[in-house]
């Protein structure tokens, strides 16, 4: 990809002022649409991955899009839209996250419920670091 060809996936890759990233994920009303699409769909759907990007370009432009697909998670959270962050697939399979809107309870409860497993281990590590703490503490004190 070229210099020029890399400013415009950013471009299409921006999520405000109504760039295409959000018309994937808006109708023209401002309404989510019901939709999970997986970061290479979103490329796909941009018209990004034409142009076959060299390793450094892709995980440049994956980056880009993570940033951008945060930013649309808290604007949906701040008016309490149903996005998802859902990852399909477990065992000896290879995840694949999916993002977008779903009125489907079944996906949202099992995104949450993802949420809650992540928040429990960062619990635990944070429970650790402050024993952790504690006994550093002690031992310089003494």
């Amino acid at each position: 990809m070229t210099e020029k060809e890399i400013e415009i996936a950013k471009k299409k890759l921006s999520c405000r002022n109504h760039g295409e990233l959000r018309k994937l994920f808006y109708k023209k009303n401002g309404l989510p649409k019901q939709t999970l699409l997986t970061n290479r769909q979103i490329l796909e759907k941009l018209k990004i991955l034409e142009k076959e990007p060299n390793t450094l370009e892709d995980e440049g432009l994956l980056r880009i899009l993570g940033v951008s697909l945060a930013y649309l998670r808290k604007q949906a959270k701040q008016a309490n839209q149903a996005w998802v962050d859902l990852e399909i697939g477990q065992g000896n399979k290879k995840s694949v996250a999916r993002h977008g809107f779903s009125s489907d309870i079944e996906q949202i409860m099992k995104n949450a419920n993802k949420y809650d497993s992540i928040a429990l281990q960062r619990e635990s590590i944070a429970e650790k670091t402050r024993l952790i703490a504690g006994q550093q503490e002690k031992l310089l004190t003494t």
